[in-house]
């Protein structure tokens, strides 16, 4: 079962993959933040990972302390380095404060119990 949270994104996309509708818990505001990016980016922008249960965050080698798995983070799809630079751009530019940055993927969240005003890189 999936439901349309915004215009582009439904909450199957944020989904566990071990626990169905679990993606109906995702955080609205990250939801609508990412909404935001959507729209003004004028592109599909690919969820790679959204809620994630404790056993699918050990799973993927997530840290134990999780922002997926407060419901507060996602992982999202890049698929070049300009669609990098233009997507991490409108990541602050929506508000969101804590930014991982992969090869291929910028990791976005809005967990407020971490330290925020921050960017990483992990590989």
């Amino acid at each position: 079962m999936s439901y349309q949270l915004t215009k582009n994104f439904n909450s199957k996309e944020f989904d566990s993959p071990d626990v169905p509708n679990s993606g109906l818990l995702i955080d609205k505001i990250l939801v609508l933040a990412l909404q935001q990016m959507r729209s003004e980016y004028g592109k599909p922008i690919k969820i790679l990972s959204g809620v994630r249960s404790i056993k699918q965050n050990k799973k993927v080698g997530g840290t134990q302390d999780s922002s997926h798995v407060k419901n507060k983070a996602v992982d999202i799809l890049v698929e070049n380095s300009s669609a990098m630079f233009s997507l991490l751009n409108l990541a602050l530019k929506n508000g969101f404060t804590r930014i991982g940055v992969n090869n291929n993927s910028l990791h976005l969240d809005i967990d407020e119990t971490k330290p925020n005003h921050i960017i990483w890189t992990y590989y």
